[in-house]
């Protein structure tokens, strides 16, 4: 929904004179100094000018970001309207899809496992066949040497299944991931190192006790500040 500007509103968006008076103002609040009484009353004046025009300004884009606000809540309640059936249906499929490929997953990864303990036989068979072919050679070193190499899983090879690719063919980019997540069953044995101070309740604690707060491995210290009228 487009939001018309007023004649006024469009005037001061248009403005230089403003911007041109700020300026000066940020130049005059740079050479400002506070050393007297003098320059103190000089300083605080600069921040009366500088309050009256942050009251012109928001008076004047308060209402143009109340009009933009209301038509963006209008259009965000729109599009959730819309979105809604599709974002169901993607939800209830990908619930379906993810259930299904996990338990391809898990057959995939029990097959493999199943061929690689048969391969890991026959390595080991043949590894046998060798040592026993070396000690009837009479090369005992030889067939002791055979016996001392490991199989490992990364000298085996397994191929995935034609199911399995014929699923990333469907899926085409698409694929299942994990999120890992955790829950808290015993926060006492919990290292330290994972702990997050609470922040909030320290803060409340040093508000109200200033100077005389104390809690180990905090330092309390106040910030001066200046508030204008």
């Amino acid at each position: 929904m487009e939001q018309q500007l007023s004649e006024q509103e469009i005037a001061f968006l248009n403005g230089t004179e403003e911007q041109d008076e700020s300026m000066a103002l940020v130049v005059q609040a740079n050479q400002q100094e506070v050393v007297s009484l003098e320059s103190l009353e000089e300083a605080n004046e600069l921040v009366k000018v500088a309050n009256e025009f942050i009251k012109q300004i928001k008076a004047t884009f308060g209402p143009i970001r109340e009009k933009a606000h209301q038509a963006h809540k209008e259009v965000i309640v729109q599009e959730k309207e819309k979105l809604a059936p599709f974002e169901k249906v993607k939800t209830i499929m990908s619930g379906k899809i993810a259930h299904y490929l996990a338990e391809e997953k898990r057959r995939e990864q029990e097959r493999i496992r199943e061929e690689w303990e048969a391969e890991k036989k026959h390595l080991e068979a043949e590894q046998l066949k060798k040592a026993a072919e070396a000690a009837a050679l009479g090369d005992d070193g030889e067939a002791s040497m055979i016996l001392s190499e490991k199989i490992e899983e990364k000298n085996i090879e397994v191929k995935p299944s034609e199911k399995t690719r014929k699923t990333k063919k469907v899926l085409g980019g698409a694929h299942l991931f994990e999120t890992w997540k955790f829950e808290v069953v015993a926060e006492s044995q919990i290292p330290r190192e994972y702990l997050i101070p609470d922040l909030k309740l320290i803060g409340q604690i040093v508000r109200a006790q200033k100077e005389k707060t104390k809690i180990p491995g905090i330092r309390a210290y106040a910030e001066a500040g200046f508030k204008s009228k």
